[in-house]
């Protein structure tokens, strides 16, 4: 893929959106690092702790075998040291881990007591996802709030701008390609100030000057929000736009605002 990007003249970009990005992101506070790294760690130590357990609860290996359990071995190594370096930021930066870890504790199957522990461990993680899913729907919305959200940007048609609030409204209404920076973190959370290659403040001035349909947001603002960029939307929002839509998720409420003059959006 980097071999792509640097053949058709972006591979400065690629490189910066890789790996420079990564340093340039500033530090969250210690209680909310430590909270994130437990949550990961949940998820993976189980598998991690299963794999010395390959030499005890499966048959002995041929030297292709051991070659291949070697690799799988490194792989998992890699993935884990990959998670270590770039940090704990978001619960998705261990999906890497899974698919190393997991086709190494496969050899366990072959003795029934490594079958109960991997039917045990197959319990956990699916009880521990559905209770993660029940979460996510009271704290990020559910189908219905989806929907609803839909339609009402529907009754009127127009660029949608999301200053805070999930992406995929973007793959279900009018994308107008406003930004390259479609991710709402890279304007609100403080952290990211520096890694994105813009100056968020400016970018968002820019944007607002297009004046977009729809913009969504959250209420109050978040803990680490940029509390410069909010400032010039919520000048914008108090003059330009009225509220449309609100509902209430966890300690904030997801808001959608509309232009007060549709006729000057971009459409």
């Amino acid at each position: 893929m980097a071999v792509f990007y640097f053949a058709v003249g972006y591979g400065h970009e690629w490189w910066f959106a890789n790996i420079n990005s990564i340093f340039h992101r500033g530090h969250r506070p210690p209680e909310i690092v430590r909270h994130q790294a437990i949550k990961l760690s949940l998820m993976v130590i189980p598998l991690v702790i299963s794999i010395p357990f390959r030499r005890f609860f499966s048959p002995k290996m041929s030297k292709c075998q051991k070659s291949c359990s070697l690799f799988l071995n490194l792989w998992a190594c890699s993935a884990l040291l990959g998670v270590i370096v770039f940090g704990s930021w978001y619960t998705h930066y261990a999906l890497p881990l899974f698919p190393p870890l997991c086709i190494a504790c496969a050899p366990l199957w072959n003795k029934n007591v490594g079958k109960v522990w991997l039917s045990l461990l197959l319990c956990y993680s699916t009880i521990k996802g559905q209770v993660t899913v029940g979460k996510h729907q009271r704290t990020r919305g559910d189908n219905t709030l989806f929907h609803t959200i839909l339609l009402t940007m529907n009754s009127q048609k127009g660029c949608l701008f999301i200053y805070s609030g999930s992406p995929i409204f973007y793959d279900f209404y009018n994308f107008c390609h406003l930004t390259t920076r479609p991710f709402p973190g890279h304007f609100h959370e403080l952290i990211e100030q520096d890694a994105t290659g813009m100056q968020p403040a400016k970018e968002i001035t820019r944007i607002l000057a297009a004046l977009p349909l729809y913009i969504m947001s959250r209420e109050p603002a978040l803990a680490g929000e940029n509390t410069d960029v909010r400032r010039i939307l919520y000048q914008k929002l108090n003059t330009d736009y009225h509220l449309v839509f609100r509902a209430p998720q966890g300690d904030t409420s997801l808001t959608l605002y509309q232009l007060n003059t549709p006729a000057a959006a971009i459409n």
